[in-house]
């Protein structure tokens, strides 16, 4: 298992959490989340033999926020 932290903008409320987490648990090789909304961070606990950070960060984007780099 792998762990990323990854800087998130436009996450503001519980409903952003949710679309974050929702999107990120949907995401094959993705086994945790965790959305620190004060931070504005999203850390990741993920197969890397079944996903990859660009993979995280897209599933982050089509939720409708801004994975940075």
């Amino acid at each position: 298992m792998e762990n990323i932290v990854i800087n998130v903008r436009g996450m503001t409320c519980q409903h952003c959490k949710t679309a974050v987490e929702k999107a990120l648990m949907s995401t094959e090789g993705v086994d945790g989340v965790f959305v620190d909304i004060d931070e504005g961070t999203v850390s990741v606990e993920y197969d890397d033999s079944r996903t990859d950070p660009e993979k995280i960060r897209a599933s982050i984007t089509s939720a409708g926020y801004d994975p940075q780099p």
